[in-house]
């Protein structure tokens, strides 16, 4: 059965990725990371995200004070991405071009983090914010608005499957949307 979602555009194909894992030399990280096991099924994963938006409210400072319009100046929107499989959170310096697909649901991968287990982390890239871009300290966050969407992600396996069926497995982003921490 197919779900209609809202995803990132490829930008890698297959192709391609095939190409720049025979390319790699011996000294390749990931040699170390397989122990040698060769590839053996490449697939492609949409990975749900979540753009998380916040309200940032910022201790008064003398300036704040003094001024008759405290509430206004003392409030940021922020933009946030949450990995919906490991919980964690970047924030968002651009939203990312989307397009509506229809996917099997086979290769759908619900998130297993929701906006409330994201709270912690987005505290952490909140502060940290304001801090560096804004020279203020945050005060309080209070999450506005939440919109799912979804990755491409190529899930490389290599070698066989282990009795309890898990294989080694390592992802590529194949929309070339890239998330600084």
């Amino acid at each position: 059965m197919n779900m209609q979602i809202e995803c990132t555009s490829i930008t890698l194909s297959k192709e391609d990725l095939e190409k720049q894992l025979q390319k790699k030399g011996t000294l390749w990280l990931n040699k170390l990371f397989t122990c040698g096991r060769t590839v053996s099924n490449i697939e492609l994963k949409y990975v749900e995200y979540l753009i998380l938006e916040y309200k940032i409210s910022f201790r008064q400072n003398l300036g704040t004070m003094l001024s008759g319009n405290r509430e206004q100046e003392n409030m940021q929107s922020i933009r946030m991405i949450g990995n919906g499989s490991t919980g964690s959170v970047a924030l968002l310096e651009m939203l990312p071009s989307l397009e509506v697909k229809d996917v099997p649901e086979t290769m759908i991968q619900p998130k297993d983090y929701g906006p409330e287990d994201m709270k912690s982390d987005s505290k952490q890239v909140a502060v940290v914010f304001s801090r560096k871009m804004l020279g203020k300290r945050c005060r309080a966050i209070e999450l506005t608005g939440v919109t799912s969407i979804y990755r491409p992600f190529w899930a490389v396996y290599f070698g066989e499957a282990r009795a309890d069926g898990k294989m080694l497995c390592r992802p590529y982003a194949a929309d070339g949307f890239t998330i600084k921490r």
